[in-house]
């Protein structure tokens, strides 16, 4: 009556049937795998949008809703949880990328249905039934699936000839977004471009941005006779370019075809780049048949480095010039430009931050001595003069509106200004001469700052009367037996440099005769003289300068 099984020496029993057995363990092993993973991934049902996804229904959809994801709605999962939803991010974000997202799943597909066939022949245990479903049949081993070792190398190799086929197969031409570098909260373009080995009739693709925080405003056609529209869905952009009028793009290298223009959706201060993903491409040739083209994606970095006021991912000129308009008030810069101008970081833009640019865009390889950090300047009426060493540029603001009438500069040096400010700088030589500046008004100064060539201010001083020449600390001192002996002149005089003793007596001309305006250095050679302190005697003109030596043998 319980449907169990009697015998006379054992009694009562329950007979084992094996198949049957299996297949409960199976089920039950399926139920609480199932039960555990509903339970484990409960906490993703908070994120919007999940209730319209279904990965085994529509891949694509699942994964454009995954790679877009807030990030809060998974904050009560545990770590397992998190780690296993990363792994179906990435794995959508290259399967979007490449847009083969259904491909795995039709190979799994087909493997499941292969291993389901492989299965009934197992699970039958009449030769009759086995047989009808062109299964092997053995008295011992009941029914299998015989292999077919010939067939299977068939199919492998009919697999691999498809596969070279791919790999044969080239395609014609590649749609590339652009790769940009912007200002965060800015609006920015970004451009479309276009590389093709045969005639192209028209096109159409879609732009994901990951994470999506971009919003397309407008596209513009960069080819004659064509058009160019744009939809945004939710933040992804569907592109369509053709020509009403029956144009075509001949095979071309690489050229700009359209500009997307893209405002930011909201502000994200943790984000530093985003993924443009170029996907679902269709490209026409003039008949309406379909071509093989690549996808490129683009992508969009937030914010760039020291230097690059123009936020173009270079240093160069443009930056110098860009920073000059701040300072001339020509233009007025954002916070993120102030920030990347100031590259000397006090809280201002002047001619340091220019010249310090300078030698970034160089780097730093003028060669150029800043051990001497004065300067000296003369205001006479409608005239400005500067004097120094090693001056790599400077700025200065008048009190009133000015006209410059004549500029004296050394060569390589340029110069802007507005009605009451001048900047100058060189990108080559630095100045150990006169400057001058003449005006067709009396000029008052009301700031000036002086940059020797590493971008350091120099010290300023303001001089009553014009001088001549200005003599450097003689290196080394003390010495043995040879020391430099530096000085600049201003003008072109008579010049004498000598070397007395102690006792007041003459020990060596070094130099005497006429000398032009620049930087000089002289070497004195003392190692016929004893040790001791020794004065070089400058006369340059009228005027007479001595300096203390000190030779240590």
């Amino acid at each position: 009556e319980m449907e169990c099984s009697w015998d006379d020496e054992e009694g009562c029993y329950k007979e084992w049937d094996e198949e049957e057995e299996w297949e409960d363990d199976e089920e039950h092993e399926e139920e609480d795998w199932e039960d555990d993973e509903e339970s484990s991934l409960e906490c993703i049902m908070d994120c919007e949008g999940v209730d319209s996804v279904d990965p085994e229904q529509d891949l694509y959809l699942f994964c454009e809703w995954l790679v877009n994801v807030d990030d809060l709605c998974l904050s009560d999962c545990e770590e397992n949880v998190i780690e296993e939803v990363m792994e179906f991010y990435y794995y959508c974000g290259e399967c979007l990328e490449h847009n083969n997202c259904e491909d795995d799943e039709e190979h799994e597909e087909d493997h499941d249905e292969e291993e389901e066939w492989e299965d009934e022949c197992r699970y039958l245990d009449n030769e009759e039934e086995c047989l009808e479903m062109e299964c092997s049949w053995d008295d011992e081993e009941g029914c299998y699936k015989e292999w077919d070792e010939e067939e299977e190398w068939e199919d492998d190799e009919e697999h691999e000839e498809d596969h070279d086929e791919e790999e044969d197969s080239q395609t014609n031409g590649y749609v590339k977004l652009e790769s940009v570098t912007v200002e965060p909260g800015s609006d920015f373009f970004v451009n479309v471009f276009l590389q093709s080995d045969v005639v192209v009739g028209g096109f159409q693709f879609s732009v994901l941005d990951v994470p999506n925080v971009l919003d397309g405003i407008e596209i513009n056609s960069q080819i004659d006779c064509f058009d160019a529209n744009l939809n945004d869905i939710d933040g992804d952009l569907i592109v369509l370019m053709f020509s009403l009028e029956g144009c075509v793009i001949e095979p071309t290298d690489e050229i700009n075809v359209a500009t997307i223009n893209y405002t930011f959706s909201n502000e994200n201060n943790d984000i530093d780049s985003i993924d443009l993903i170029l996907t679902d491409l269709i490209v026409s040739d003039e008949s309406g048949e379909a071509l093989n083209f690549e996808s490129i994606n683009g992508s969009v970095s937030l914010g760039s480095y020291l230097g690059d006021v123009n936020i173009d991912g270079e240093l160069n000129i443009l930056d110098i010039v860009q920073t000059i308009d701040f300072i001339l008030l020509f233009n007025e810069p954002t916070e993120f430009q102030f920030n990347y101008a100031d590259v000397n970081n006090d809280g201002y833009l002047d001619v340091l931050d220019v010249v310090e640019m300078i030698n970034m865009i160089q780097n730093n390889l003028r060669e150029f001595s800043s051990s001497n950090l004065q300067s000296e300047f003369l205001v006479d009426k409608n005239s400005f003069e500067l004097f120094g060493n090693s001056i790599g540029g400077f700025q200065i603001t008048l009190k009133d509106d000015m006209n410059i009438k004549n500029t004296l500069l050394p060569s390589g040096w340029d110069l802007f200004h507005n009605d009451k400010t001048i900047i100058a700088y060189t990108l080559d030589k630095s100045s150990n001469g006169q400057i001058k500046l003449e005006f067709y008004e009396d000029i008052e100064i009301q700031d000036i700052i002086v940059s020797d060539m590493n971008g350091l201010e120099m010290v300023i001083n303001d001089l009553v009367e014009p001088i001549s020449f200005s003599i450097h600390e003689s290196y080394p001192n003390p010495f043995n037996p040879t020391t430099n002996i530096s000085f600049n002149l201003y003008e072109n005089v008579n010049s004498s440099i000598k070397i007395y003793n102690i006792s007041g007596q003459l020990v060596e001309t070094i130099f005497e005769g006429s000398l032009g305006i620049g930087n000089h250095s002289l070497s004195w050679d003392a190692s016929n003289q004893v040790s001791g302190i020794y004065f070089v005697a400058f006369k340059f003109g009228n005027s007479m300068e001595k300096q203390k030596l000190m030779l240590v043998k």
